[in-house]
């Protein structure tokens, strides 16, 4: 069914607007994604802040000419069908990437049909290459991060605790 002018002008100022207002907005790349998993992703994302959005590609080139703050791309930069994932939640701007990522790594686990990747997005703003995102989603968790810290300053002391009471079994 064919979009009326009107219609893809309101898209084209919505995507605009929401470019113009988001933390980052990543582009992804789908084939063969059944309405009912991307449905299951948009409830999972909408807990971390996220909102997952189908795209056309034609009408959100056409904003990014009109948008201030995001710097534009090319047609030839998006490839295939693609969803437009936003995140406007300032204390955890990256969660939503993690999910996706999580779903990708499901995708390939389970050997289903779909394809699920990251084409780019801008991050602050700047366009960056999928392969800077798909980085980004892959990073641990702040959570991650403290408990590999605090082991490794756990551990040289608990070696050194180990070390010192053999020791003290063999003097005894």
């Amino acid at each position: 069914m064919a979009i009326s002018r009107t219609k893809k002008e309101q898209l084209v100022g919505l995507y605009g607007e929401i470019l113009d207002t988001a933390i980052n907005a990543v582009v992804i790349s789908q084939v063969g994604l059944p309405v009912n998993e991307v449905n299951k992703l948009r409830k999972s994302l909408k807990k971390t802040g996220g909102q997952l959005m189908i795209v056309k590609k034609r009408l959100l080139l056409k904003s990014l000419e009109g948008a201030k703050s995001v710097e534009a791309v090319t047609h030839s930069q998006l490839p295939g069908s693609l969803m437009l994932l936003l995140c406007k939640d300032e204390s955890s701007p990256l969660s939503p990437l993690k999910v996706i990522a999580d779903y990708t790594k499901l995708i390939k686990k389970e050997g289903l049909p779909y394809q699920v990747q990251y084409v780019g997005g801008w991050m602050e703003k700047v366009w960056k290459e999928g392969s800077y995102v798909s980085e980004i989603a892959n990073l641990p968790s702040k959570e991650e991060l403290i408990s590999k810290f605090l082991y490794l300053l756990k551990h040289p002391v608990s070696s050194f605790a180990r070390v010192i009471s053999e020791v003290a079994k063999n003097k005894a």
